[in-house]
């Protein structure tokens, strides 16, 4: 696991991000997370892609348009997506993705910290194909892939030396 402390200027970055996305993308937590407002989406995906940035060293996404495509990163010819879990909500929630949103090559699970949003752990990482071996169905949500926490490959190797 791999944990970041976000800084006051990353917050205000993931502030300034989410408010520019939910302006272009409103009214979705109804499909995603109905425990949650639409801004406060944006916001925890937000700190996430920054935090991350931090760690890797990638470039956020900043552009703003309707929803990323399934994409955050791109990084030596490959894609990632972050899933990002409030853990106020889930205690050691797994990597779980709508099937119509598996586009990206990797995906990476991350956590929020209930007691310090500003905290973000990166668990662990795994294969679109790896993701693709489980469906389940969540009732009132519909079929989602997952993959569980203890099988996801620990960070930050991803397999090759090309990240």
């Amino acid at each position: 696991m791999i944990t970041v402390l976000l800084e006051l200027e990353d917050i205000l970055k993931a502030h300034k991000l989410s408010a520019q996305r939910n302006d272009k993308q409103p009214h979705i937590n109804k499909k995603f997370d109905p425990n949650h407002t639409d801004i406060e989406i944006h916001f925890m995906a937000a700190l996430a892609e920054i935090a991350w940035a931090k760690v890797s060293g990638w470039e956020v996404d900043t552009s703003v348009r309707w929803g990323d495509e399934g994409i955050d990163f791109y990084n030596n010819g490959n894609t990632y997506q972050l899933k990002t879990r409030d853990l106020s909500r889930y205690k050691k929630p797994d990597l779980l993705c709508r099937v119509r949103y598996v586009k990206a090559d990797r995906f990476i699970l991350s956590e929020l910290e209930p007691s310090d949003p500003y905290l973000v752990n990166f668990i662990g990482w795994c294969t679109q194909e790896e993701l693709q071996k489980t469906l389940i169905n969540i009732r009132g949500k519909g079929v989602r892939y997952v993959r569980y926490r203890h099988l996801l490959r620990e960070l930050p190797n991803f397999g090759d030396e090309n990240g």
